[in-house]
């Protein structure tokens, strides 16, 4: 479901230290099953989002303020904007792929602004919201389930050293503390000992997360396919029969 954006307010949010620019401020109530809020790419900056939780609200809201240097530019912006909503994990971004945007600022106020601009997103969670929300991809909020597999996969995926694959690990396990039990493929686990790259944290990685796996007999395989060296592959099936259970 497609949810469109409104406009509440418009022209002279920020101080006009620019020569000129218009500015607008669009904010939308959320459903009230929403459970994770993702901002997106496509120039709605993952650093400029704030959350703000209130007494005053039962619902979540999310809040965009745009910035350009025409009344003009400022609309386009505007209606590139969409909300998606699929059972309740909602997904802002822009339809854009390219445009322009520079900007200045000096002492919190804007000097310069050529085209439009994604200014700063703020998602207001009521005081006692359970609602994930996710900027860029990043956990902005405290977690209130265990992180999914695809997320610890994608994650595993961008680290680039072997040490944060596993501190990776550990918060993926650390995830489930009281919120249940991680299960994952044996396909999944062979992927992440895959994308490691030293040996001896590949083996730190199977140990952790090898008992964990919900088709256990499937490990045989998928530890002959991710391991490189045959006595990592003979110690995995070693530490399969006497501990993974």
């Amino acid at each position: 479901m497609r949810l469109i954006l409104s406009l509440v307010l418009a022209f002279g949010l920020l101080p006009n230290t620019a020569k000129a620019y218009s500015s607008k401020q669009v904010r939308q109530s959320l459903p009230e099953n929403t459970k994770k809020i993702s901002v997106a790419g496509n120039g709605i900056d993952g650093a400029k989002v704030t959350i703000v939780k209130s007494a005053q609200i039962s619902t979540p809201q999310i809040e965009i303020v745009i910035v350009a240097d025409t009344e003009e530019n400022a609309r386009f912006l505007e209606s590139s904007l969409a909300l998606e909503d699929e059972n309740g994990e909602v997904t802002i971004g822009s339809r854009l792929s390219l445009y322009s945007c520079q900007i200045s600022m000096f002492n919190g106020n804007i000097t310069f602004i050529k085209g439009g601009c994604f200014f700063k997103t703020t998602v207001f969670l009521p005081t006692n919201s359970t609602v994930e929300v996710y900027s860029d991809g990043a956990l902005k909020t405290e977690r209130v389930k265990g992180m999914p597999n695809s997320e610890l996969i994608a994650l595993i995926d961008e680290a680039s050293f072997s040490e944060e694959k596993l501190k990776l690990v550990d918060e993926y396990l650390n995830s489930y503390k009281g919120r249940g039990t991680p299960s994952l493929s044996a396909q999944e686990l062979g992927h992440i000992i895959e994308e490691i790259s030293m040996s001896t944290e590949q083996m730190i990685a199977f140990k952790k997360l090898a008992p964990f796996v919900s088709d256990k007999s499937n490990l045989p395989e998928a530890i002959e396919e991710s391991f490189s060296f045959n006595s990592d592959k003979k110690d995995a099936l070693s530490f399969l029969i006497s501990g993974a259970r």
